[in-house]
């Protein structure tokens, strides 16, 4: 790619959108297993609790977020 090239930002957009919802159930499934038991530990290790504000970045599903939420608001 060149710096003048030009991106269809709506066909990117359309492409990652069909392919992460291709696989999506099946990754869902794969990781809630093993998320579980670590969410805890990860949890602990941070110190979180209630007030506190954290930042899951690249969250997939959601559990470890899910997991800190049950901490408090």
């Amino acid at each position: 790619m060149t710096p003048n090239s030009a991106i269809d930002v709506e066909a990117f957009k359309k492409f990652e959108r069909e392919g992460f919802s291709r696989v999506a159930q099946g990754y869902d499934q794969a990781t809630a297993t093993v998320t579980a038991q670590v969410n805890d530990a990860i949890l602990d290790a941070v110190k979180a609790g209630p007030a506190m504000s954290l930042l899951d970045v690249a969250c997939g599903p959601g559990w470890l977020t899910a997991a800190a939420g049950k901490r408090g608001p």
